[in-house]
C-alpha cells in the first residue's frame, strides 16, 4: 500500500508545473502560498496567494492550481490532517525547475 508520501507526491509536482504554467518566463523563483480561516474546515476552502520573490507584481492562480490544491487538501483530510498552512517556493535552475515547502497544520488535527 502507498504511503502518505508516496501519494503525495504526484500532487506536489502537479502543484508546481501549475505554478510554473502561471508565472512569466522572465521569473525565476515564484512562491505560492496556500492558507486556510479558521473557520473553514471543508475540502479546498483555501486562500491562494501567488507571488515573486524577485519583486515581480503578484499573478493570479489558474484553475490547474486549485485543482491540484484541493487534491492535496482531499488526500490530507483523507489522512487525518488539516492543513492551515502551505508554502512552496520553486526556482529555475537552467531549464528546470525545483521547489522546497513547508506545511502547517491545525492544532490537534494529526
Amino acid at each position: 500500500m502507498p504511503t502518505l508520501q508516496d501519494q503525495q507526491a504526484p500532487i506536489d509536482a502537479e502543484i508546481v508545473n501549475a505554478m510554473v504554467a502561471n508565472t512569466p518566463e522572465t521569473w525565476k523563483a515564484i512562491r505560492l502560498v496556500i492558507e486556510r480561516q479558521p473557520e473553514k474546515k471543508a475540502v479546498g476552502q483555501f486562500v491562494h496567494e501567488l507571488s515573486s520573490p524577485e519583486g515581480h507584481p503578484p499573478v493570479g492562480p489558474d484553475a490547474s492550481l486549485f485543482e491540484a490544491t484541493f487534491k492535496l487538501d482531499t488526500l490530507l483530510q483523507a489522512h487525518g490532517g488539516l492543513l492551515h498552512r502551505a508554502e512552496y517556493l520553486a526556482k529555475r535552475i537552467g531549464t528546470q525547475w525545483s521547489f522546497e515547502s513547508k506545511f502547517q497544520y491545525e492544532k490537534n488535527a494529526l
